[in-house]
This record gives structure tokens, sequence and C-alpha cells, in this order.
């Protein structure tokens, strides 16, 4: 399975949304699910791992493996291990995501993928946050 998500907010911390697209191929022609949804008042960062944690879920759910992509470089960094996380949010939610794939005996990559690459998690989020945006 391949997940692309992405998370947002409006304003930093601000209302804040997740979104996931998830297929069944390598080739993204067999779409399997899509996903949104409000998540309150978060940072951008805070988002964006609640997206990946969310498509996680959603993997293990299917008994799944395979790949999750975020535009989020950082994130996919900080999961990888690849740069250090400090922020203590982040750091209990990279734990969750480790559990998770420990306790369900998952084979799973995060991935990073150019913002142009992931337009329809993107637009997923926009379109909840366009809704949610205070006047």
């Amino acid at each position: 399975m391949i997940c692309y998500c992405d998370g947002g907010s409006s304003g930093n911390p601000g209302t804040a949304a997740i979104g996931y697209v998830a297929y069944n191929d390598k080739d993204n022609n067999r779409l399997v699910a899509t996903h949104g949804e409000l998540v309150g008042q978060r940072t951008n960062n805070v988002a964006e791992y609640m997206a990946i944690l969310k498509a996680l879920c959603f993997m293990q759910a299917q008994d799944s493996r395979g790949v999750i992509y975020s535009d989020s470089n950082i994130a996919i960094q900080q999961i990888n291990k690849e740069i250090e996380c400090k922020d203590e949010k982040l750091i209990q939610m990279r734990e969750a995501i480790y559990r998770t794939i420990k306790d369900y005996k998952m084979t799973v990559g995060f991935r990073y993928t150019a913002r142009e690459n992931n337009k329809k998690a993107d637009s997923i989020v926009n379109a909840i946050l366009k809704e949610y945006r205070p006047n």
C-alpha cells in the first residue's frame, strides 16, 4: 500500500486538519481510501505527524505494508532518525509511530515527496481548513 499524507494549520498553532490518500499499487492507479479530518488547535508539525500516524493506523487496519509519503521533509527525517527531534510532543508522537509498527509487526517505510506529488492529500487538508477558517 502507498499512502500520501498531509497536515496543516491555519496559523501556527491554529485550526489544523489532516488527510491521506491510500493506493493499493505503486503506480497510484487503484485508490483504496481517502480521509480528512479537523484535529483542533495544532502546529503544522504536529498536524503532519498526526497525518502520518493516521495513515499508519489505516495501513495497520488493512493488515498492509508499504510506504507512507509526506511533503514534510523535517517530519520524515525525524521519524527516520536522520535528524534530531527536540520537541517533546513530536517525540511522543514518533514513539507512538514506532510502537504501532512494533506491536503490529508492520513493514513500513517513511519517505519524503515533493509537494507537487502530494496534491490530493494537500487538497483534502486545504478543503477542510477553508470550510472551518474563521471569518
